[in-house]
């Protein structure tokens, strides 16, 4: 036989489904109004998928960058090591140096030397371009002819020393004025951008080398340019050893030179590796010892350089040396790419992605090691895990509060009957008749079930508000003494408001209805005991607590935190205390509706609630409420009616058979005189048919045919002194949509009662002015 499914079964399966419904409707609805929860939360999705699309592509625009960085590094010393090689033969050398300049960074390049009375930049012959036509058309134009100190691009770049990005205009007009064919030879190339750098050695102008690009969506830029500078820098001391190499390496001066010249490439060398921004060091890859570390890897791990030499490499990374050597042994001598955990020197951990190759260094066979700092990234992309997971609860939450309403709307309408017909019975029966008890415990059974409506109302956002702006420090000095008799002896509450505080607006009502709920659930962890402490503060949430907690907006903001010392909750309970009808509690000790209902009153005033909590450390929830800077308002206490009964005449428009029965019952025996219709279209014929008054309009809001609302405006076309009273067992946007708030209608929330019924009748029909 199959168990009967409980209520959470039935709210489990009913939101998974509300779910696939709301989203269907968002993806075909083009018209959803924004007023609609559900479209709200499609926005909000769209945005997050576009942000997650955003940080998808800047990601990537990242890795492309670190990417040419570290490839453009791996060129700088290959192509060090290819001048090294050649400074025997000088011809050649100039050869390599044009092509390797041309290959990495094209189009056209040539390279022209000094003469020896430092007037003239000489031809060299060395041209290259991967297109032949055009590396033909180069040598016989005037880029193979000689150029004259100070005039021409090459020039002025050879006077000053200085390397000069340019564009074509720019270019053009310096060379026309050295020789007017160059602006033709220019033109026909259809050159976009030039760069000239100084073969420079020891602060003394060897050559000029030229570089054009005909790219027009490629042209050069400021990176290119000092990238053209550093290859130059290694290829003018190449060329100067070349120099001394030639003419005289029988000699020892010649080798002294050499040497100076090579101590000169090492400094230029390490120049270079200290210089760089990115963090590099070079390991002996048998030792695993550290052989050279640049300034930016020791800031990035917060060592000296005398304790960073003294390290093991695998010290560094996070995952030891077997798998350091691991690593090694499968790369060989190949460069690699990788992420890794490092360790700092005050034990903190980073993520970085590594770039290595082989390197000889000093006699040793060694790796140079390139660091890119991920710590940063990997914390955004947590933050962005915790959106998604805020995001994914607040559209459970989001389902759960629309089912809860239509549940607490239907249950409005019986409980209306209910409610009523007990209470007619008890003014009918004696004090001792036989079936009082009965009904009375009917009363009290309907009750409770209201009770219950009420709070799946105020949790599923669908209360209708009464806001004031309110002092919260006077809210909890007016609560003190009651807080006290409900967390007992054994509980020390210490409260520490702060002065002054903020001003907020809610409703005072709804805001205790929070605290009383929070401070129970704190007494109910401290069964042996403890400490409650509520705070308030005010509070200024900035754009990064908005980015991490969904829903929140930045600005200035009061909260109020309720802190307790008792027994805490796991994370798998934290995300579920909001849910209606979720209990820790032993049966029979809880409702599941406490928190559900703090979550939806906190939500519906515009404010939001997060909570913290650790096993046996306690937990503490923070409200916040966005501040307003007007002042407290006075709330006047209401005073009882004289009397509930009367003589005026109603028309009563309910489409519920039961519902309307009741009431006119109730309005009858007080005194009324009431016309039934059972929708706005009998209304409006009652209305005008009926020869005499009409004092007052009841009617229900969300009507098929024409809301009550619409139904009040049609009416007083004929009857502009007849009061209006709406009600309804249901308050989500129907009532801003259908008018109540916008008319200053007044309003009654099922379900009626005959005490709640005749007070709301008595008070709309002696107030001295329209609702």
């Amino acid at each position: 036989m199959n168990e009967t499914p409980s209520f959470d079964d039935i709210f489990a399966v009913m939101a998974a489904a509300s779910v696939g419904d709301l989203t269907a409707r968002v993806s075909v609805s083009d018209g959803a109004e924004l007023d609609d929860p559900t479209t709200k939360f499609a926005l909000a999705l769209n945005i997050l998928l576009d942000d997650l699309a955003h940080r998808a592509a800047e990601a990537q625009r990242e890795l492309a960058e670190r990417k040419r960085v570290g490839d453009r590094l791996g060129l700088l010393v290959e192509a060090a090591q290819e001048f090294s090689a050649m400074t025997h033969d000088y011809d050649q050398l100039l050869e390599v140096v044009a092509r390797r300049l041309g290959q990495v960074v094209g189009d056209l390049c040539g390279i022209r030397i000094m003469s020896e009375d430092g007037q003239w930049l000489e031809p060299t012959g060395s041209v290259y371009h991967r297109d032949p036509a055009i590396l033909a058309l180069a040598r016989q134009g005037p880029v193979s002819e000689r150029q004259r100190l100070g005039e021409g691009l090459s020039g002025r770049v050879a006077a000053s020393g200085q390397p000069m990005l340019v564009s074509t205009r720019t270019a053009a007009e310096y060379a026309a004025a050295a020789d007017p064919r160059y602006r033709s030879f220019l033109e026909r190339l259809g050159i976009t951008t030039s760069i000239a750098v100084p073969l420079k050695c020891r602060g003394k102008i060897l050559g000029v080398a030229n570089l054009i690009r005909s790219s027009p969506d490629r042209p050069y830029g400021e990176d290119d340019l000092a990238f053209v500078g550093a290859l130059a820098d290694h290829a003018a001391l190449a060329i100067a050893n070349a120099r001394s190499y030639g003419a005289e390496r029988a000699s020892h001066a010649a080798a002294a030179r050499a040497n100076d010249a090579l101590r000169d490439s090492d400094e230029a060398h390490r120049l270079l590796f200290e210089a760089s921004p990115l963090p590099l060091f070079v390991y002996d890859v048998e030792t695993l010892a550290p052989l050279a570390v640049n300034q930016a890897a020791l800031q990035l791990y917060g060592y000296r350089h005398d304790e960073f030499m003294e390290l093991k490499v695998s010290t560094l990374a996070g995952d030891g040396p077997e798998t350091v050597r691991d690593r090694l042994a499968t790369w060989g001598d190949a460069p690699a790419t990788g992420t890794s955990p490092y360790r700092c020197k005050d034990g903190s951990e980073l993520v970085a992605e590594y770039t290595t190759r082989a390197l000889p260094f000093a006699g040793h066979r060694a790796r140079i090691t390139v660091i890119k700092d991920l710590t940063a990234q990997r914390k955004g992309e947590e933050a962005l895990r915790r959106t998604e997971e805020q995001l994914r609860h607040s559209q459970k939450m989001e389902a759960v509060g629309r089912l809860a309403g239509g549940v607490a709307h239907d249950f409005n309408n019986v409980l209306s009957v209910i409610l009523s017909y007990a209470d007619l019975m008890l003014m009918d029966l004696k004090p001792d008749g036989p079936m009082r008890d009965e009904v009375e415990e009917i009363g009290k059974a309907a009750q409770r079930a209201a009770e219950l409506t009420r709070q799946l109302l105020m949790f599923s956002r669908q209360q209708v508000l009464q806001p004031k702006v309110i002092d919260l420090n006077e809210v909890l000095v007016n609560m003190a003494k009651m807080l006290q008799r409900i967390v007992g002896v054994d509980v020390d509450l210490v409260a520490r408001p702060t002065q002054p505080l903020g001003r907020v607006l809610v409703d005072p009502n709804n805001i205790e209805q929070v605290i009383m709920n929070l401070v129970i659930n704190a007494r109910d962890a401290m069964p042996a005991g403890g400490k409650l402490t509520l705070e308030t503060a005010n509070v200024v949430l900035d754009e990064t607590y908005a980015r991490d907690h969904l829903g929140v907006k930045p600005g200035p903001h009061v909260m109020l935190a309720i802190t307790d010392t008792g027994t805490g909750m796991d994370r798998t309970t934290m995300t579920r205390i909001f849910e209606p009808f979720f209990t820790t509690k032993e049966a029979g000790k809880g409702t599941g509706l406490g928190l559900s209902t703090v979550f939806g009153i906190v939500q519906q005033s515009g404010g939001s609630v997060w909570v913290y909590s650790e096993l046996g450390q306690g937990t503490t929830f923070k409200i916040y409420f966005p501040r307003v800077d007007r002042a407290v308002d006075v709330v006047r206490p209401s005073l009882p009616r004289a009397t509930l009964r009367g003589s005026e005449t109603i028309l009563l428009v309910e489409d519920d058979h039961q519902v309307r029965a009741v009431a006119r019952g109730i309005l009858s025996r007080c005194g009324y005189h009431v016309i039934e219709a059972r929708n706005a279209g009998e209304a409006l014929l009652h209305a005008e048919s009926h020869p005499g008054r009409i004092d007052l309009l009841l009617s229900d809001i969300v009507m098929p045919q024409m809301s009550g609302p619409e139904l009040a405006k049609r009416l007083a076309r004929s009857r502009p002194d007849m009061r209006v009273l709406c009600m309804s067992g249901y308050t989500d946007d129907s009532i801003v949509r259908h008018g109540v708030l916008e008319a200053r209608v007044a309003f009654l929330q099922k379900p009626i009662t005959p005490e709640s019924l005749t007070a709301k009748v008595r008070e709309v029909l002696e107030a001295t002015d329209a609702v």
